[in-house]
Formats: structure tokens, C-alpha cells, sequence
């Protein structure tokens, strides 16, 4: 969506090079004023150029139609825009997800996934230093009665649990539709203090 224009991809060969694209205009009030169809569209740099266009518009006494081999069509839809809409939100850059984020505000759209698969990414460096810390309590606690397997598995049963603390909860921040800042940071942030508070209670005994 681009304000009141409908855009219907069902080809992308590149992302400068789409194939077999609909086009529907809306009037502010909902009615179809006009539907597009071009064999192909490329981008040049600046602008895309439509091929082989069909354009039928929608008038209040008449129906008329219109056929060009080349036009050109302003669009907000850059080509690095294309990648949010063919690759999964967590598989793109925090950059991509703000432009995609800003794309979608503008034109009205809900943004909650792309929001949480943002903070999420810029949570993640968290996540690391939180893995990091739950491990050192099994460290600085070492006692003849605990075998290093059996640490081993603690510890790897504790990193599975996180894992999946963090995507349940995430997954209730989209249901309950959280703050997506919340929602990404909670599970990281709560096991950060646990893990502190192991760490002072082990150094402290």
C-alpha cells in the first residue's frame, strides 16, 4: 500500500526487476478510480519504469483504457524496501527494519512484528552478555560434589529454558500486543538480574 494506491506484485526477479504488477487507485472516499497492469517494472536509479502497461480507469459515466509500452511510476517503494516484504523480519538488518517500520506507520499499516524483530535485534548483544553471566556462577561455585557434567548439563538446560522463555514471551507480546520495547528486553533484562544475584550470593559464600 502507498496511500490510496494498491500495489500487487506476483514476480520479483530482483529487487530492481518485478514482473507481472497490479496497480489499483482508490479515491479518498473508496471507490476505484483506475487498475494498472504492466508486464514489468524496472528500476534505474531514480525512478521505476513500467512495461507494457495497461491502464483502465474507472469514471463515473464511462469506462476507458489506455495502453503504453513505457511509463514511468512514482512510488515510495525503493528497491532496498522490497527485501521486508520477501525475507522473514528476523533475517534483515536493524536499518531495514526501521525503514520498514517508517513505510508501514505512513501508510497506516500495523507494524507490532516488525517493531518487536527490531528491538529484538538491538536487545540481542543482552543476550549474549546474559549467557555469558549465567554461566559464571557454576564457575565461581565449585564443589567436589558436583561433577563438570553435571554442571555442563545445568548449565545447558538453563540456556534452553531462557531460549524458550524468550520466544514464548515474545510470542504473548504480539498476542497481548505489548510494548514491542518490552516485550523484547523483559526476558533478557530478568535473567541478567538473576544471574547478578547468583553471581553476588556465590562470591558472598
Amino acid at each position: 500500500r502507498d496511500g490510496n494506491v494498491f500495489i500487487n506484485i506476483r514476480e520479483i526477479a530482483r529487487q530492481e526487476n518485478l514482473g507481472d504488477i497490479n496497480i489499483f487507485e482508490m479515491s479518498p472516499y473508496g471507490r476505484l478510480e483506475s487498475a494498472s497492469h504492466a508486464k514489468r517494472a524496472i528500476y534505474d536509479g531514480e525512478k521505476w519504469r513500467l512495461k507494457k502497461l495497461t491502464r483502465t480507469r474507472f469514471g463515473l459515466d464511462e469506462i476507458t483504457v489506455d495502453r503504453t509500452l513505457e511509463a514511468d511510476w512514482s512510488s515510495v517503494l525503493a528497491p532496498d524496501l522490497l527485501n521486508a516484504f520477501v525475507i522473514r523480519p528476523e533475517n534483515l538488518s536493524a536499518i531495514d527494519l526501521s525503514n520498514y517500520i517508517d513505510y508501514l506507520k505512513e501508510n497506516g499499516q500495523k507494524s507490532l512484528v516488525v517493531e518487536q524483530a527490531f528491538w529484538g535485534r538491538i536487545v540481542n548483544p543482552l543476550v549474549t552478555l546474559v549467557m555469558l553471566l549465567v554461566a559464571v556462577p557454576f564457575v565461581l561455585d565449585f564443589r567436589r560434589d558436583v561433577t563438570a557434567g553435571q554442571r555442563i548439563v545445568l548449565g545447558v538446560t538453563l540456556g534452553i529454558g531462557f531460549y524458550l522463555f524468550d520466544k514464548v514471551f515474545g510470542h504473548l507480546g504480539l498476542i497481548y500486543e505489548m510494548n514491542p520495547v518490552f516485550s523484547s528486553a523483559f526476558p533478557a533484562t530478568l535473567a541478567l538480574a538473576l544471574a547478578l544475584i547468583a553471581i553476588l550470593r556465590t562470591s558472598t559464600s
